[in-house]
């Protein structure tokens, strides 16, 4: 069986490629959103990307002097599960009912 194209009409074409237009900004924006998280008082602050992956860390000079490795490798997990979980949120704020 051959199916054959509906013609669209100018109208409804001009607000499909209103309609595509905007997806598509929507998409660029997302992809260059960052999202930060922080811990230990902002002693660490990360950063993370649209897909959760790490684009930057910043720990205070003093958090590096006070801290032993231990105690500053925590905090260094929870800046980045904090700033995972910004982007979890932001997600799913912009992208409602959408599953990734």
């Amino acid at each position: 069986m051959s199916e054959s194209a509906t013609p669209i009409d100018e109208a409804s074409a001009r607000m499909l490629m209103t309609m595509l237009e905007s997806a598509a900004q929507d998409v660029r924006s997302w992809l260059a959103a960052r999202h930060r998280g922080s811990s230990g008082g902002g002693e660490v602050t990360a950063e993370v990307g649209p897909t959760g992956v790490l684009t930057g860390l910043t720990i205070q000079e003093q958090a590096r002097r006070r801290l032993d490795a231990s105690t500053l490798g925590n905090r260094v997990v929870a800046a980045v599960r904090a700033a995972e979980a910004a982007e979890r949120a932001a997600y799913a704020q912009r992208f409602p009912g959408r599953l990734r």
